[in-house]
């Protein structure tokens, strides 16, 4: 197969997650968030930071869990808006989404993951 037909396969890909419930929740949320400049900035900066921490996992699972808890203290209230969970939903959704697509190709192509582990 060719490299054009391998990426236009991707694209088919792109194109039907594109139509998908959760990308689709996903962008009307983000779509309300972006409506509200100063509260898109701070929840994009917790964003970063979560992924951080969970990325990140050098200091221990529990220190992990510690330091999230901390970070969801400190932005209570904004994760008290509806329109929030709403959207950090819709991001988990999405996000579990594009890692079934990359575990199912990683295991098809028989590709070691392990060591992310």
């Amino acid at each position: 197969m060719q490299k054009e037909s391998i990426e236009q396969k991707a694209r088919d890909m792109i194109y039907a997650l594109k139509s998908t419930e959760e990308y689709i929740n996903y962008l009307n949320y983000k779509s309300l968030l972006a409506n509200k400049p100063e509260l898109w900035d701070k929840i994009s900066t917790f964003r970063k930071k979560a992924f951080e921490i969970q990325v990140n996992q050098n200091y221990g699972q529990f220190e992990a869990y510690e330091r999230l808890a901390h970070l969801k203290s400190d932005y209570e209230e904004e994760l008290q808006n509806p329109i929030v969970n709403a959207f950090l939903d819709a991001d988990y959704q999405l996000c579990r989404s594009m890692q079934r697509v990359y575990q199912i190709i990683a295991e098809e192509l028989d590709y070691d993951i392990q060591f992310l582990d």
